[in-house]
């Protein structure tokens, strides 16, 4: 797509801004206070917004990774245009996925695969938009015999959805230890007290349970004291 070309540019009132911003652009210009040369510079200045956004992703996003490529043939409606070399590339890469690369197996995942081409989903999944509830319908279909009718195929396509598509969780735990772990603090060992505090904070996050609420239990006060108390005789020599 060349984003230069105004044909491929959506109209004015095809492009996105916002249900609420084009209520309140559409009321303003009713009522005389937005005129028709500020209407088009404001719609140009959006456009150029999205294509500028467009080039960057370009640029920065991994369009031409190996990976990305192969794993197309997951996306379920799509899969005829699929070929079963994009799911080798997965049992090649992947230790866990190598016994299915064995000559037999390969074939029955193979043949797998061209089932799943032609699959016909039952009418109630026929507006589902999500990957991951199409593929958990296909991986519980069985046989006439009782076997996994998609189990290999299954398990490169599991193998697949859960990759990660950002490293915002990742970013959020760095965030949390540069707070726990400050100048003032900066001796706590990560395998014992900070890594505890992370584990905690992990397991039950502000959003979900402030610290100030929970009430630990006498036998874990009883348990805290102990600790304390070993603690202090062991360093206070």
């Amino acid at each position: 797509m060349d984003v230069s070309d105004a044909s491929s540019w959506l109209s004015d009132s095809d492009i996105v801004v916002g249900f609420a911003t084009r209520q309140t652009l559409t009321r303003q210009i009713r009522q005389g206070d937005v005129s028709t040369a500020d209407e088009r510079a404001f719609f140009n200045a959006c456009r150029a917004f999205w294509k500028s956004a467009l080039v960057y992703a370009r640029e920065r996003l991994p369009l031409k990774d190996e990976l990305v490529r192969n794993s197309a043939f997951v996306h379920v409606w799509s899969r005829m245009n699929a070929s079963f070399s994009q799911v080798e590339y997965f049992t090649d890469r992947f230790p866990f996925l190598q016994d299915l690369a064995l000559a037999e197996e390969a074939d029955k995942l193979q043949e797998e695969f061209f089932n799943y081409q032609t699959y016909e989903f039952p009418h109630h999944l026929t507006d589902e938009k999500s990957d991951i509830a199409l593929w958990l319908h296909l991986g519980h279909q069985k046989t006439q015999s009782g076997l996994l009718q998609f189990g290999r195929l299954f398990r490169v396509a599991s193998a697949i959805l859960v990759i990660p598509h950002s490293n915002a969780q990742e970013e959020g735990l760095f965030s949390m230890i540069r707070k726990n772990l400050t100048d003032t603090r900066k001796n706590l060992d990560v395998e014992g007290t900070l890594g505890n505090m992370l584990k905690i904070k992990l397991a039950q996050p502000e959003s979900v349970r402030p610290c100030h609420t929970h009430k630990p239990t006498p036998h874990m006060l009883k348990l805290a004291k102990r600790a304390t108390t070993n603690y202090n005789k062991q360093h206070s020599a």
